[in-house]
């Protein structure tokens, strides 16, 4: 019977308060809470309460993790709060759910998503047992490497997950490890794919949306066809969500957003489904986030930067409300599980943890308590509480539902006089065994051996969880049956809701396909490739000019080879914070090239001058000298080249070289005199071929070796000898993929790294020109760089899918390859980061035009894929920037803990700008933040390096100010106690104070009158005798 029009809602007076800030109020603030896109199509998994209410699973800010937090220990976290690493390896967080039981193992289930595909279930400990280290307990992968959309654990079946990635929706048994049902979300549109789904709450349904905006229900148990469909329910190609909202039918409410592009949500009643019963949008630009009480029927509605709570009862047409928050919401709620964290003596319905996003103010989350207001509280109010559903016991097995089982949960009373006890635990049998491999759709689990290298090393390094109950004793994996087959011809009847067929009997021919692999892999522990380490060689210091120069006192020393880090904890980058004197170093600059390519630099600097290209004919380059701050001349000295310039850069081993590329084929080489720049090349050298070239990138270690990256499928790498009158290169290489992006040397410059066009990394020994290892890096066919930060490791950065920005780590050898170490998504814009990476600090700078210039630790021996990278503070100033470049190590001024100095480029000037960090001691040498760095010379010539020869070892300087003691040897400082030694005097009271003053006050008037005129009279007075024996008369 579909809802009355004119039926009252009992729960139209329903107030929700949030609880308010401090000490024991149940908020948990300052958390490193991450802060999900608009259009992340799994924004509505922000946060969930583990099944026994104990604890709260909240997507934090470091990649692919969660925070765990204790719910009944709320306080300020200081943005350091317990975190496990969910996601799987290599791949960012995506579509992630708790299982609605509390197991008999005393352990609850997450099933988390990644960007890629990959599903890893792990195992959470109970609040007693618990632990951040979540075992993996299944490898879960898909056959289309697309964002996994859903993550959803049937509602009354232990171990079955329903997984939906691009257009494909899968069933999978976790025991097993396989797919048990799959099916395609339209099987006539291969364009359409899986947005937002979830299990009907009997557990016989499943319902999805697509990015058409449709919503389909399937019994996958009869057939792959859909039992109800119904089209357009909101507008496509925008975040949808859904959900089943009565555990007696199967209506179901979606959100999304109107052909007018306001969030709206649907409810439709499964009898009549042409229409929706009840729509309703509100103002807005962020998705709904539904949150349904199926006891109720009442659904609550969140939404990003909301600041009002809104509810509808679905059983009363017409009744919705708002109750104003606050604070503005961060995205979808958490409804705490009814019977241990609701006061059902006092009205409360619900309770919501509702997050509140980063900024000011915010990085919370807040309970918010819904009570039904009533006239006393003393009796239980059965009309408010009906029954529910009881999720602490499961009534049947994954294989019992398979088969055709469907036995309904077994209902929970929640007047407390009533309740029943709950379940006894049984003892745990043999505990669940890890299935560590990844299993492809329809393929079966195979032993460790068969599996690639490194997954048998992540598998081996997979942690071991404590003996007990509730914890996994071992962790091998289990060999597996075939896969269950395609399921028989469903029916297409709607009567089919309430009554699901029998499944079909698995196919006999069916064959396991081979198993697939994920791209971002967890990282190996082998041996890296590449030369062995050096034993350095003392070699005189270069000397150079800083353009602020550090103070007189600075002395540089050279070391043979690296100091090892002093012992002691490693010192945080967080405090790593960027500043800009107030007046800029360089003044009214004009004649800037502001229409060069998003990807084109825009600013190169040595210790002596600075190069920016101007605009006009003749492909000038300004060069001005960093000593001469202050206002620019109005015309800046110039270097033409007679064509566009398209790359250009300074020579690390000739302060005054500048090097151009230019559209004409050419590359020109400038000497820049004392005075002013000179307009005439001192070299030309002509490039073979009629393609452009592109990104310039100086040999680390050789003197006058530069390779020059092409542009497209006909240009080759060149390799020339800028020292040399030779015109033609000294080697001219092909390579595959139409061009390439840019390109890196390695530190010992063995290697040379190319970002392709065709969305491919690719590693070249370019004394060979053979091509040593390639992989796929980003998805889209934007523009992205690449960069070594060691020998054994290189980082790209690019974007993803929807102009998703992100970053990805490689792990490099020569006998394996490039391995995918870790991933990260950043943000979403179209604008192309340029990275610097100072492996002194192990700090990444991120810039990009007219952007903030982001920082982030990358910690490449992280023990987990979550916590390679790390975001610092980023620095922003109030012009936009168009270029960054930074200046050497050896310009940092030391004595103020500056640890990376780099020039700003805007449209009108140029400014330095200062990382630094605070430490308590700067007057002490810090050598835990400084350790010896490199010394820039050259080893060899380019010719001599073609040639096989690799020149004299690295040698590294130390940067210890002469008569500054460093830190580590320095003694620790003593503190002395502010606490008063000795005897201290009783304080006095009130009434002891009045007295003595009046005391006082006494003694000073006798004092007065001994004192007077007539003291002497008042002095005979006293000594005579009080009766002197004279009468009156």
């Amino acid at each position: 019977m579909p809802p009355s029009r004119f039926a009252a809602s009992p729960w139209r007076n329903l107030v929700a308060t949030p609880a308010k800030p401090g000490a024991g109020a149940g908020r948990h603030e300052e958390l490193p809470l991450a802060a999900p896109a608009s259009g992340d199509a799994s924004a509505a998994a922000l946060l969930a309460l583990t099944p026994d209410g104990q604890a709260l699973l909240v997507r934090g800010s470091s990649a692919g993790t969660l925070l765990r937090l204790d719910v009944r220990a709320s306080k300020r976290h200081n943005k350091a709060a317990p975190h496990l690493a969910a996601a799987p390896p290599g791949e960012s967080l995506a579509a992630w759910h708790v299982a609605p039981f509390d197991s008999h193992d005393d352990s609850a289930m997450l099933a988390a998503g990644g960007s890629a595909g990959s599903v890893a279930v792990r195992q959470l400990g109970s609040a007693a047992h618990a632990s951040l280290d979540a075992p993996v307990v299944a490898s879960l992968a898909s056959s289309e490497r697309a964002h996994c959309s859903i993550a959803a654990w049937h509602p009354t079946s232990a171990g079955l997950l329903l997984v939906g990635t691009g257009r494909q929706l899968r069933v999978w048994d976790i025991k097993t490890a396989e797919a048990s049902l799959k099916w395609n979300v339209d099987a006539a549109d291969a364009s359409a794919a899986a947005t937002a789904g979830a299990w009907s709450l009997d557990g016989t349904v499943v319902g999805a949306t697509d990015s058409s905006g449709s919503v389909r229900l399937w019994d996958p148990r009869a057939g792959v066809e859909p039992v109800l469909t119904t089209s357009k329910v909101h507008a496509p190609a925008r975040p949808t969500r859904f959900t089943f909202t009565a555990s007696g039918s199967h209506n179901f409410l979606s959100t999304g957003f109107s052909s007018t592009r306001q969030p709206e949500w649907a409810y439709y009643d499964v009898r009549s489904p042409s229409s929706a019963a009840q729509r309703l949008a509100y103002d807005g630009t962020s998705p709904l986030e539904p949150v349904v009480d199926s006891d109720r029927s009442i659904v609550y509605f969140t939404s990003r930067t909301s600041s009002a709570l809104h509810w509808a009862d679905l059983n009363a047409s017409g009744t919705q409300g708002t109750q104003p928050l606050s604070f503005a919401a961060g995205g979808a709620a958490a409804l705490a599980p009814v019977a241990p964290l609701l006061d059902v003596m006092r009205g409360e319905i619900a309770k919501l943890y509702v997050p509140s996003p980063p900024g000011a103010g915010g990085d919370a989350i807040v309970p918010v308590s819904v009570v039904v207001p009533r006239r006393q509280y003393i009796d239980f109010h059965s009309d408010l509480f009906p029954d529910t559903m009881d999720w602490r016991d499961t009534p049947h097995t994954a294989g019992q539902w398979l088969e055709g089982q469907n036995k309904k949960l077994a209902m929970l009373q929640l007047d407390p006089k009533l309740r029943k006890a709950a379940p006894e635990k049984r003892q745990p049998t043999q505990p669940m065994q890890s299935q560590a491999a990844s299993v492809a759709a329809a393929a079966p689990i195979v032993p460790t051996a068969a599996l690639p290298a490194s997954m048998q090393q992540a598998q081996r390094q997979m942690p071991q969880a404590a003996s007990g109950p509730g914890m996994a004793q071992s962790i091998t994996p289990t060999p597996a049956t075939a896969v269950a087959a395609e399921t028989a011809a469903p029916s297409s009847t709607a009567s089919q809701l309430s009554q699901p067929s029998q499944p079909a009997q698995p196919s006999q021919d069916a064959q396991p396909s081979s198993v697939e692999t994920t791209a971002r892999q967890a990282p190996s522990n082998g041996a890296s490739a590449g030369s062995a380490a050096r034993s350095s060689v003392p070699a005189p210091v270069r000397k150079t000019a800083a353009a602020q120069p550090a103070p007189t006192s600075s002395i540089r020393k050279t070391a043979s080879a690296p100091r090892a880090s002093p012992t002691g904890p490693r010192w945080s980058r967080r405090f790593v914070t960027a500043s800009t004197p107030l007046i800029s170093a360089y003044q009214s600059l004009s004649g800037l090239d502001i229409s060069r390519a998003p990807d084109a630099r825009m600013l190169a600097v040595s210790p002596l001058l600075f190069v920016v290209p101007l605009s006009g004919p003749g492909g000038r380059l300004g060069v001005h000298r960093l000593a001469q701050t202050g206002r620019l001349p109005a015309a800046l000295p110039a270097l033409s080249s007679g064509a566009a310039v398209l790359d250009f850069c300074v020579d690390p081993f000739g302060d005054a070289r500048v090097i151009a590329a230019a559209e004409d084929g050419k590359v020109r080489v400038w000497e820049v005199a004392s005075q002013a720049g000179e307009t005439q090349p001192s070299l030309t050298l002509q490039l073979p071929g009629a393609s452009r070239p592109g990104e310039i990138a100086p040999h680390p270690r050789a003197e006058g070796l530069f390779a020059i990256a092409p542009t497209d499928a006909e240009g080759q790498l060149h390799l020339l000898d800028i020292r040399s009158s030779a015109s033609s290169p000294l080697a001219s290489l092909d390579v595959p993929g139409g061009g390439a992006f840019s390109l890196a040397w390695r530190a010992d410059g063995l290697h040379l790294a190319l970002a392709c066009k065709d969305r491919k990394l690719r590693v070249f020994d370019p004394r060979t020109g053979s091509s040593i290892a390639e992989v796929a890096a980003h998805a889209s066919p934007r523009s992205f760089r690449v960069i070594w930060l060691d020998e054994a490791h290189l980082l790209s950065v690019g974007h993803g899918a929807g102009s998703a920005r992100e970053l990805q780590l490689f792990k490099f050898s020569a006998a394996a390859g490039l391995t995918a170490v870790a991933f990260t998504t950043l943000d979403v814009s179209p604008a192309v980061l340029f990275p610097h990476w100072d492996g002194d600090s192990q700090v990444l700078f991120l810039c990009a035009k007219s952007e903030p210039v982001a920082a982030y630790e990358v910690r490449v021996d992280a023990p987990r894929p979550a916590d390679v990278f790390a975001a610092l503070p980023a620095f922003q100033h109030g012009q936009p920037q168009l270029g960054l470049a930074f200046l050497p190590k050896q310009s940092c001024d030391v004595q103020a803990v500056e640890v990376a100095r780099a020039l700003r480029l805007t449209k009108s000037e140029l400014m330095m700008v200062s990382w630094r960090v605070p430490r308590a001691r700067p007057e002490l040498f810090q050598d835990d933040v400084f350790p010896p760095t490199r010394v820039l010379q050259a080893a060899t010539t380019a010719r001599a390096w073609m040639e096989g020869e690799d020149g004299a070892e690295d040698s590294y300087e130390d940067l210890c100010p002469e008569g500054m003691q460093p830190l580590s040897q320095a003694a620790a400082p003593v503190s002395k106690s502010t606490h008063v030694k000795g005897y201290v005097a009783r304080e006095e009271t009130e009434s002891e104070r009045s007295e003595r003053v009046l005391s006082s006050v006494f003694a000073k008037a006798k004092m007065d009158e001994n004192e007077g005129p007539n003291a002497r009279i008042n002095a005979a007075a006293r000594r005579a005798p009080s009766d002197d024996g004279w009468g009156s008369d």
